[in-house]
């Protein structure tokens, strides 16, 4: 499709420019994205004093009928368009909606591949636009919509043999009508914002921008800022700061949920750790991983808010490995956390009585 500028309109551009003197020279980009001086729309002056822009007729003159809504945009290929005015003795354009009527334009469209080094001509179809069939110009007549301005005859670039449509249109008069292929583009015209009549100068050359693949010469940078990372020592200073709560564990506590299910949690854990539980004679009751991916306590609410993937908080259900309940009794629970370091903490739990509800 045709790349849309900073405006997001199709980037339609002045890249070549003729100054007074009738030299011609490179547009510098003026800021909208493109290669050179946006022209589509654009009555801004962009380095050369510009006295033209681009629009399209018909209808309310905006983009959507210079692609036929959209319908043209399957026949474009990576290869951009230019508009060359030349006044070369071999630009012709055929009338084609009104008449057999050809004459001369004064460009030429060429079909660029600048990645393969090719181009080819493309074949210039003309309205009239209630002006005068096979004279291209600039006249009240065939306004522009969307500014009000004089504008040129309908432009339409249509894919064919340009070699064979030239030699048939060198008389004035089309006798083989199968010119034109594809449409490239439709009812592109030429606003006189001056109003002087005046046509582009020779030299210049417009560069209609379409989207381009990727190849194995594209090359993507991205750049992020580091993230925080967290002090070591401090780390370190953390472990000692967590604890079991409630400590002691006696019979209840708030976050059991009923008599059969019962827990202590961790607090100031940190993110990933693995937690080692021992009794007095040095057994181990119960190992517990925490973590991002642990779902350990992960349904359980402090405050109203639920706990988030990377809590320090890690709950235990005073259970051992075996799925009973552990001992009445004082237990150390060893944390080693990997990259910071290992610390012991004590707490006790005296387990309640079970007692049956319903009989």
């Amino acid at each position: 499709g045709w790349k849309e500028n900073v405006k997001g309109n199709p980037m339609i551009d002045e890249v070549i420019a003729v100054a007074p003197d009738d030299v011609p020279y490179t547009v510098e980009p003026d800021g909208n994205g493109g290669p050179g001086a946006d022209v589509f729309h654009s009555l801004n002056d962009a380095g050369a004093k510009l006295t033209y822009y681009l629009s399209a007729g018909g209808g309310d003159g905006d983009v959507g009928r210079f692609t036929r809504d959209g319908g043209d945009l399957a026949n474009l290929t990576s290869a951009d368009v230019e508009m060359r005015w030349d006044y070369a003795p071999d630009n012709y354009g055929w009338w084609a909606f009104e008449s057999l009527t050809s004459g001369p334009v004064p460009f030429g469209l060429y079909w660029v591949d600048a990645t393969a080094g090719t181009e080819e001509r493309l074949i210039p179809i003309l309205y009239s636009g209630g002006g005068t069939i096979g004279t291209y110009d600039m006249a009240d007549s065939t306004a522009d919509p969307y500014f009000g301005f004089p504008a040129s005859d309908w432009t339409y670039a249509y894919t064919g043999d340009y070699d064979y449509f030239a030699s048939d249109a060198a008389d004035g008069n089309i006798d083989d009508t199968s010119h034109g292929n594809s449409e490239l583009f439709a009812r592109l015209i030429v606003g006189d914002f001056e109003q002087t009549g005046a046509l582009l100068p020779s030299g210049t050359v417009i560069r209609f921008v379409t989207t381009k693949p990727n190849t194995t010469a594209d090359v993507f940078r991205f750049s992020t800022e580091a993230g925080q990372g967290r002090d070591l020592a401090q780390a370190e200073v953390d472990l000692d700061d967590i604890r079991v709560v409630p400590n002691p564990y006696y019979a209840t506590s708030d976050y059991d949920e009923s008599q059969f299910i019962r827990r202590v949690k961790f607090f100031g854990l940190p993110e990933r750790c693995t937690i080692r539980i021992f009794n007095v004679a040095g057994d181990l009751v119960r190992t517990l991983e925490h973590g991002a991916g642990s779902d350990n306590d992960r349904t359980e609410e402090v405050d109203g808010d639920d706990i988030e993937a990377t809590t320090s908080i890690e709950g235990w259900d005073l259970k051992n490995e075996g799925g009973f309940w552990a001992a009445s009794g004082v237990y150390a629970a060893h944390i080693d956390a990997p990259g910071i370091g290992t610390t012991f903490v004590k707490f006790a739990i005296i387990q309640g009585t079970e007692e049956l509800g319903v009989f």
